[in-house]
């Protein structure tokens, strides 16, 4: 999971969040990668994130995305993003989560059945 201002900037990240895209600690892809721009590839998610919150008034979605690795590799994933209002708008920031798409393939495969 990300949190991220309005603008784009990353306010929060948990330690699985930061090993998936490469880095040691939330600090450290907080620090190193800013914001939400640096994440995604191409930066199509932002486009998705305005259509969905700014001009369709919807406060919850989910789409497939490639986000970026630190090393410079792309990792297929499933993007659930919550648009959080403040007191000054109704979209003051998002959590973002993260699933890749291969963890959810082996997570099947190990199950019992």
């Amino acid at each position: 999971m990300i949190a991220a201002a309005v603008d784009g900037t990353l306010l929060a990240a948990s330690a699985a969040a930061a090993r998936l895209l490469g880095y040691r600690s939330p600090a450290a892809l907080i620090a190193t990668a800013g914001h939400v721009g640096a994440v995604f590839v191409p930066p199509r998610a932002r486009e998705t994130v305005r259509l969905f919150g700014d001009e369709w008034g919807i406060s919850d979605f989910r789409f497939d995305a490639a986000l970026r690795h630190r090393a410079g590799r792309q990792i297929a994933a499933t993007v659930t993003v919550r648009l959080l209002p403040d007191a000054r708008s109704p979209v003051g920031g998002a959590e973002i989560v993260l699933v890749p798409k291969r963890g959810r393939r082996a997570r099947r495969r190990r199950r019992p059945g």
